[in-house]
């Protein structure tokens, strides 16, 4: 009777920890599959807002270029103009003042043909890294948004404008295609980056392409140059990443010359 009884606990115990443990699992599971909704429900948010904006100055730039010339003797206004909209802040561009009225943390945009890379560009000075989990309506977000690191200078500019922007494995948003780079095959096919400020149309042509470690005091502290203090500081930054680049353009930037650095992770 003693060994019967023994073993009817033990039984009783291996249920209970099995209900236990199919208990836990299912909580796993259920939390798992909320958490997989949820960021699948903020990643299509997202690209719907970034799309939505997108379209925003695609349309402007779009109108602004298909105007009409008007004769330069006609002096009173035809009946089929669309009203004139005066801008509430001057010297925007027209095509981006909708989205700073919408959100003033805006300073430009960025655009690279071949990738899916077409965002609004963000600034917070007084808040470093606010939109690394935040989107252009400030929304939290895994992806955030694209920045511009808090030392720099966008309209100045700053001798080198360091723009931080996640990589999404699983999807294709923020920098996630600068991977791509990493081939000079795709490199020569778009050698140019579209970084518009807020007031100037402004191009940039890619001289180098590298990875470096995150860790603090491993890697090459890219980030925190951002103005040379003379000729032999800028020199020996360039000469520094071309060094680590993963292939030569044979293109020099020469002091004086404005850099941008795009920056995401690995």
């Amino acid at each position: 009777r003693h060994q019967s009884s023994r073993k009817m606990k033990d039984r009783k115990k291996k249920k209970l920890l099995f209900f236990l443990l199919l208990i836990l699992f299912s909580a796993i599971f259920l939390f798992s599959t909320v958490y997989l909704a949820q960021y699948l429900i903020e990643q299509h948010r997202d690209e719907q807002e970034y799309d939505d904006l997108g379209d925003i100055v695609a349309s402007i730039q779009g109108n602004l270029t298909e105007a009409p010339t008007k004769d330069p003797n006609t002096t009173e206004p035809d009946a089929t103009d669309p009203p004139v909209t005066q801008p509430t802040e001057p010297g925007i561009l027209p095509e981006y003042l909708p989205l700073y009225q919408m959100n003033s943390d805006m300073v430009g945009w960025v655009k690279l043909e071949g990738t899916n890379i077409n965002y609004p560009v963000m600034q917070t000075p007084d808040s470093p890294d606010y939109y690394l989990d935040k989107n252009f309506n400030k929304q939290t977000s895994k992806a955030g948004a694209i920045y511009v690191r808090e030392a720099c200078d966008v309209f100045k500019p700053s001798d080198n404008v360091v723009i931080y922007g996640h990589y999404i494995s699983s999807g294709q948003q923020m920098f996630t295609h600068l991977h791509k780079y990493t081939k000079k095959s795709f490199w020569k096919e778009n050698q140019y980056i579209i970084f518009d400020t807020l007031y100037e149309h402004h191009v940039y042509q890619v001289f180098a392409v590298f990875k470096t470690s995150g860790t603090p005091g491993a890697g090459y502290p890219y980030h925190r140059f951002n103005d040379a203090l003379d000729k032999e500081d800028f020199d020996k930054f360039i000469d520094d990443v071309k060094d680590l680049s993963f292939y030569n353009t044979g293109i020099t930037p020469q002091y004086g010359e404005k850099l941008i650095t795009l920056s995401t992770c690995d």
